[in-house]
């Protein structure tokens, strides 16, 4: 990572902190069963990004991650878990699969409303 050990890590830039974070977790990944992460590309810079992505690709733990990177979830989604009205949807696939499933979902919703109002 080319860090001196000897800095604390709130002395690091954002980018190097999330580095530090991401190596812990690598490290973590090896015995545990589940990885929770909270927008993990924030701060990163190109090498973080490609080392998250590695990271996420190579972990047999159950990943649970909340982010705005549609192409990290893309790339490495298997499963997509939506929350609305207070309910958990579970969607199998990437975001394109989730957003197409959720499109066809809608319309149905919108079509048995539209034929109860008729009733």
């Amino acid at each position: 990572l080319d860090i001196d050990p000897h800095h604390a890590c709130g002395d690091l830039s954002s980018c190097k902190q999330k580095e530090v974070l991401l190596l812990v977790a690598s490290i973590c990944c090896s015995f545990t069963n589940l990885l929770l992460l909270d927008e993990p590309t924030s701060n990163l810079d190109i090498a973080g990004l490609l080392r998250l992505r590695r990271l996420i690709e190579q972990s047999t733990a159950t990943i649970v991650m909340v982010s705005h990177d549609v192409d990290l979830i893309n790339d490495v989604s298997t499963d997509i878990i939506d929350m609305q009205a207070k309910k958990l949807w579970y969607y199998p696939g990437n975001y394109d699969s989730y957003r197409l499933m959720k499109e066809q979902k809608e319309k149905h919703n919108l079509k048995q409303s539209m034929v109860m109002e008729k009733k």
